[in-house]
């Protein structure tokens, strides 16, 4: 990546360790909902939990977003932050999606992220299996990267993998994930500092840590939409190396009572 440096083996750990923290602090908070609990109250609470494991800095605009429901989900592809601030006038109920994504910043400088979308009291199996599915993409995403595969080559994957399951990409950058950096997140120009997981990035992957996260939509004959969208750091090797999780042994469970 341009000015950008392999990371070290210390700030691999550190981003291990800050994923961790991110999936106890999400556990912990999602363990415990309830009906009428708004995005803001959600958000508030996870940033308590992860200041209690020593996270308190955050690289992102919005800290954690929290959304509730598809139509907030659908949000995500607007570029004003406001709009994505996690709301107190939106509430959880019974069968609703709800995502996650936190952006955790090392004391270092070096950036984590971690996001999750489950269903409170799921009403219908559909919505459940959809979930599942695109865990199921995230992770064969993740095993298939190789080091010599470029942005471009990654996000063709996921492409193709999304086409054959009816599954629309929703990002604001049309993108499956981006580069794991350190520092502002923007350059002293103003200008977003990551590189993207999309169709422009005809760079190596190898050497450095991304966060991968495919978001997408199926649509349903209803005329509603099912929605889903996981994230987890990679550390992907500079030669060859079968990728490396960050943080997470296992999948995050996709239901919630």
């Amino acid at each position: 990546m341009p000015n950008q440096t392999h990371p070290s083996k210390e700030t691999i750990e550190a981003v291990a360790q800050m994923q961790q923290q991110c999936i106890e602090a999400y556990l912990t908070v999602t363990a415990s909902l309830r009906a009428g609990i708004s995005e803001a109250e959600i958000a508030n609470t996870i940033i308590e939990e992860l200041r209690g494991r020593g996270v308190s800095r955050f690289w992102y605009d919005i800290p954690v977003v929290v959304l509730i429901g598809p139509v907030r989900f659908m949000q995500m592809v607007e570029p004003d932050y406001a709009i994505k601030n996690p709301s107190a006038e939106v509430h959880l109920q019974e069968g609703l999606p709800l995502f996650i994504d936190i952006h955790p910043q090392h004391a270092s400088g070096q950036w984590g992220n971690f996001a999750a979308t489950s269903l409170f009291e799921p009403q219908d199996q559909e919505s459940v299996s959809f979930l599942k599915l695109m865990q199921q993409i995230q992770g064969e995403g993740i095993a298939a990267l190789m080091s010599d595969m470029t942005g471009a080559e990654v996000a063709q994957w996921f492409q193709q993998r999304f086409q054959a399951e009816q599954i629309e990409l929703v990002d604001v950058r049309g993108n499956f994930g981006h580069n794991m950096l350190q520092g502002p997140k923007v350059d002293t120009n103003g200008k977003d500092k990551r590189s993207f997981l999309d169709e422009h990035t005809q760079t190596p992957i190898g050497g450095y840590i991304w966060g991968i996260e495919p978001g997408g939509i199926r649509k349903r004959g209803s005329g509603d939409f099912l929605i889903a969208r996981f994230e987890d750091c990679v550390y992907v090797p500079p030669e060859e190396g079968s990728p490396v999780l960050l943080g997470r042994q296992e999948p995050v469970p996709v239901t919630q009572k």
